[in-house]
């Protein structure tokens, strides 16, 4: 199974923050017309369909699973209405809380009910202070050109959480027990991180857990060392 994951980019288009996501809400509208594997028409403001059928049709007797992201209110709405697992960026977890509430109380209108998402990064160690040394070590080596591109993106992007996740970064960068906001000082989209021991890590996953969230994408850096660092001394201890 390999689950269909929507995050809207920030790329220009041409298109207006409302208009990308209507045009999100239509693209949505016809994929699952195509996975219903019968002939359809569609006749959209920004897609258009004649006799359309997928073949083969879906292993999946409900299609496949949909991740969605967006913090803003359409992207929420969207998410309510045609999403599986809503997905959030690893921020505070009263602001995570919050987000599922409100996808939650969005979904009722549609008698749906949505399963929830974090995407974080993984920071794991023996000690706390190997953890954060190796934290830091991730942000050492950034250029200033690559520090200047990332700045700029930040003053014109028009994206909801990517706002909220600038100023995790440039206000405070630990928050919570054991999270960080270091990474966004590197790259756009998810800044933030979970460091510290095996056990510090698996109190911030759990922390997540404890509000609702079941799905978890996780990275490092680089990514395969971490992830054998984090299946060898975080995931047994969740068994």
């Amino acid at each position: 199974m390999c689950p269909l994951s929507l995050l809207k980019c920030n790329h220009p288009d041409y298109l207006s923050h409302q208009q990308r996501y209507e045009r999100t809400d239509e693209f949505l509208t016809v994929v699952k017309e195509t996975w219903r594997g019968e002939s359809f028409h569609h006749d959209g403001e920004f897609f258009n369909v004649t006799e359309g059928k997928l073949i083969p049709t879906l292993y999946q007797e409900k299609g496949i699973p949909i991740y969605f992201g967006g913090s803003s209110d359409v992207a929420k709405e969207i998410a309510a209405k045609a999403a599986d697992v809503y997905l959030q960026w690893g921020e505070p977890i009263a602001g995570i809380q919050e987000q599922i509430q409100d996808v939650e109380n969005r979904a009722k209108k549609y008698n749906r009910q949505l399963e929830y998402g974090i995407r974080i990064h993984i920071v794991v160690r023996d000690t706390e202070q190997e953890a954060w040394d190796a934290a830091y070590n991730i942000i050492s080596k950034i250029e200033n050109p690559v520090q200047s591109n990332l700045n700029r993106y930040y003053e014109t992007v028009d994206s909801v959480a990517q706002k909220r996740m600038n100023v995790l970064t440039a206000e405070n960068e630990r928050f919570d027990q054991y999270s960080w906001a270091g990474i966004g000082k590197i790259r756009k989209g998810a800044g933030t991180a979970i460091v510290g021991t095996p056990e510090q890590v698996k109190a911030g996953l759990q922390a997540y857990i404890d509000i609702g969230v079941t799905h978890f994408i996780l990275s490092g850096f680089p990514h395969k060392e971490e992830a054998e660092i984090f299946g060898e001394k975080v995931l047994p201890l969740f068994e």
